[in-house]
């Protein structure tokens, strides 16, 4: 994770063979943003780019196997100004396993970043989800609203990461 002119870059990669299984979700809460861009205009709790009806980020050949495994975005707000509250940005980034209509957490990570009206940018170290933190995941990704309000996938079985060494029915 680096800094950006008015936010962040997240960059994660996962390693192994390529899978058409696997597929990265991203959901988001925010607050205390005024301004006319989309993340600004988006709802205070969605998940990132679900574009076609289902969860996953960016992915709009769903048959092809993921090659590279990497999941890269730049969150960011709009140039700040000196008036409001700045801009908070939580996200959950998790890679997950798709086996229509079960969708299945396999781990995943928590990123935060604050953009000041002064245009400082605040940024916690992406770490390990917590338990809690994939539960409040599965309930965002069960209402299913994306960026611009759409459906993502609200109909899908979405599961915690199962135990190690537990197989995933």
């Amino acid at each position: 994770m680096k800094e950006t002119a008015h936010g962040v870059e997240i960059i994660a990669e996962c390693s192994g063979n390529p899978c058409i299984a696997l597929r990265w979700v991203q959901t988001v809460k925010k607050r205390n943003a005024q301004s006319s861009s989309l993340l600004i205009n988006s709802p205070k709790v969605f998940v990132d780019s679900g574009l076609t009806k289902f969860p996953f980020y960016n992915d709009f050949d769903q048959s092809q196997p993921k090659p590279d495994g990497e999941f890269n975005d730049v969150p960011c707000g709009p140039a700040p100004i000196k008036l409001g509250d700045g801009l908070e940005f939580k996200a959950t980034l998790s890679l997950v396993v798709w086996t229509h209509p079960r969708v299945t957490i396999v781990m995943g990570w928590m990123y935060h970043f604050f953009i000041a009206p002064t245009g400082a940018i605040w940024w916690v170290k992406p770490r390990d989800a917590m338990p809690a933190e994939f539960v409040e995941q599965v309930s965002i990704l069960k209402a299913g609203v994306g960026t611009a309000g759409q459906d993502t996938g609200k109909g899908l079985d979405y599961r915690l990461p199962p135990p190690l060494g537990s197989v995933n029915q």
